[in-house]
């Protein structure tokens, strides 16, 4: 799991719906469900106080690394029209 917390709220499963750092921790622990992510957020968004959903979903993005895939166009693969195949995938 991605370790966003910087917070003073660090007791393990403990989160302070008000601490920008415990919501982004939060909706990031259901990746990949987004079904999961949009409950979280939903419930996070209930509570007087809470950073709000824009501001959870952009510091989510700007704490999640970025692969060379993202930043990279994809490389083509040229098969060799005399293969037999045969491998498994």
């Amino acid at each position: 799991m991605l370790k966003i917390r910087n917070c003073e709220h660090q007791t393990p499963g403990v989160y302070k719906l008000t601490c920008l750092d415990c919501c982004v921790q939060l909706v990031a622990s259901t990746r990949p469900s987004k079904a999961h992510a949009q409950a979280m957020l939903e419930a996070i968004n209930r509570v007087i106080g809470s950073p709000g959903r824009a501001r959870i979903l952009d510091a989510l993005a700007k704490s999640l690394p970025r692969s060379d895939s993202q930043c990279q166009a994809p490389q083509s693969v040229k098969v060799d029209p005399n293969s037999q195949g045969g491998g498994n995938l």
